[in-house]
């Protein structure tokens, strides 16, 4: 990787005010030079400099500013040049064709941050957590993902990784005189270390399960009878008449989708054909495709009118809609356990829009400090987790095998490193950095 030098765009294609072109590697420099035909004297350390670029015919093709970023001190970690140019597709690709007929290839993706983590610039936890902010869809996603990156999380697992080297380092000294007799004082008090590290792993483990959605988004589903005010409901939620009401059941034959954003959670809500039974096919196909997205949903909303009666299930939220037209107060049975609404009047509905963020993301809002931004990450933290705890059911036994013990804590240890990047198998390097835009 030394002697290669990479390009790309650095901005989604397509027309706009700017477009970045970003180089990395020991030629960038020099090949800038060679497209802009200036010597390379004339680009200053982190100086913005105004130069007009040409393609290899010498025809001139912009004007464009160029900074230059020596190494180390760039992202990659290597020289890096950054070319801002007008954003169109067509002068894009011809400084880009300019760059790649002078001795530099075309980046793959993810490939400058790779070349920032294998450079030390940044560890696998901040590397995986610019993905997660490219792609973040909430401003809490955003949040979370900036934390990692400035290495918080990275900060928090060194520190674990430590406590766990250290309760390590206790037992295989006890390998080492495990011809005396241990002290069981000393057994109790690795035992005790060892349980506590193990929930700190499982805290990383669960927080993530109740902020993943923030990341991936959840798909709600609005589901009930036909004519208990779903599409209704659906509008008032999206906030436009997305979808069509009308009196007469069945007016919704397939199902709708639409993305909104409740306390920051990315939301696919979906309105549902009424479930019923009908001698018209085309309705029905319309139910058997929404008792699907029912089924496959992470989140279900089953709407009620008035007049139903309520059996509640857990892990699902149910609401009593057309309130307006009864005097709700004076409705009996499962008051706790349902939320009353008018979709119509808009009453409720800030209740509703709780419940479904709660019902998600629990109640307790998490730091930005204790969050992991993947499912790789966090499946790790459930394998150290296992681990530790292997190890402190080995210590509880009669006669404790301490190299069993001390294998397990390796065991931990080892799959810390992988999240960390301290060892990082070429499988995992490219199933983290090919999930990549080119250009990053």
């Amino acid at each position: 990787m030394a002697n290669d030098t990479i390009v790309a765009a650095a901005t989604p294609p397509g027309n706009g005010g700017l477009s970045v072109i970003r180089v990395s590697g020991p030629h960038s420099i020099r090949s800038t030079s060679f497209i802009s035909k200036r010597h390379v004297s004339f680009f200053k350390e982190r100086m913005a400099t105004l130069c007009s670029v040409f393609n290899n015919d010498g025809v001139f093709v912009d004007k464009c500013v160029i900074t230059y970023f020596k190494s180390p001190s760039s992202y990659t970690g290597e020289d890096v040049v950054e070319v801002s140019c007008h954003g169109n597709p067509f002068i894009v690709d011809s400084i880009i064709t300019s760059f790649l007929t002078n001795g530099v290839r075309l980046a793959q993706p993810g490939e400058f941050t790779k070349r920032a983590f294998l450079n030390g610039k940044i560890d696998l936890v901040q590397a995986e957590s610019v993905a997660s902010l490219i792609s973040s869809r909430s401003l809490k996603s955003v949040e979370f993902s900036n934390s990692a990156i400035s290495g918080n999380v990275s900060t928090r697992l060194r520190a674990l990784r430590d406590d766990v080297v250290s309760v390590l380092a206790t037992c295989e000294y006890e390998l080492d005189i495990s011809e005396e007799e241990t002290s069981k004082d000393l057994n109790s008090k690795c035992i005790l270390s060892i349980t506590n590290i193990a929930h700190h792993f499982k805290s990383l483990y669960s927080t993530f399960n109740k902020n993943r959605f923030y990341f991936s988004g959840a798909s709600v589903v609005i589901a009930g009878k036909p004519n208990v005010g779903k599409s209704t409901l659906f509008n008032a939620l999206v906030g436009l008449d997305r979808s069509i009401v009308n009196e007469a059941p069945g007016t919704t034959r397939d199902y709708i989708d639409s993305n909104i954003i409740i306390d920051g959670i990315p939301i696919r809500l979906i309105d549902t054909a009424g479930t019923r039974e009908s001698l018209d096919d085309v309705e029905m196909a319309g139910v058997r495709r929404s008792q699907d997205v029912v089924r496959d949903s992470d989140l279900k909303v089953y709407v009620y009118d008035v007049v139903d009666n309520i059996i509640p299930k857990d892990h699902n939220i149910y609401v009593l809609n057309k309130i307006d037209l009864v005097d709700h107060q004076q409705i009996s049975g499962t008051e706790s356990r349902y939320i009353p609404i008018s979709a119509k009047t808009g009453a409720g509905i800030p209740s509703l829009k709780s419940a479904i963020s709660s019902s998600l993301s629990g109640n307790n809002p998490q730091q930005p400090d204790t969050v992991l931004t993947t499912k790789r990450q966090a499946d790790s933290m459930l394998l150290c987790y296992n681990h530790l705890l292997a190890a402190c059911d080995i210590l509880n036994e009669k006669t404790p095998g301490y190299d069993l013990v001390a294998f397990e804590i390796r065991e931990s240890i080892s799959h810390l490193d992988k999240v960390l990047g301290k060892t990082h198998p070429d499988n995992i390097l490219n199933k983290v950095f090919n999930n990549f835009c080119v250009g990053k």
